[in-house]
């Protein structure tokens, strides 16, 4: 199947949107390898409205630790925590 021009550009968009680099050592986590990573923090709306003037309800922020030690934090949906 040939795909339409435009729809490898969202695949492609789609596929690496699952996959999280570590800025540190360049090792790529999937969604299951970023939910074994050790959670640090997670930052709801409730403490980015206080620095952010404009936030989604159902957006927080995790931040994770790579096995290199280097810390990751992502902006994701509470729906995508599950």
């Amino acid at each position: 199947m040939r795909l339409a021009r435009g729809d490898d550009v969202a695949v492609s968009r789609r596929v690496s949107e699952m996959l999280e680099t570590c800025n540190g050592c360049g090792r790529a986590h999937d969604v299951a390898g970023w939910r074994r990573l050790e959670l640090v923090d997670r930052l709801a709306s409730e403490r980015l409205t206080q620095v952010v003037t404009s936030w989604q309800n159902e957006e927080i922020i995790e931040v994770r630790r790579c096995a290199c030690g280097e810390l990751m934090a992502r902006k994701r949906t509470r729906s995508l925590m599950e």
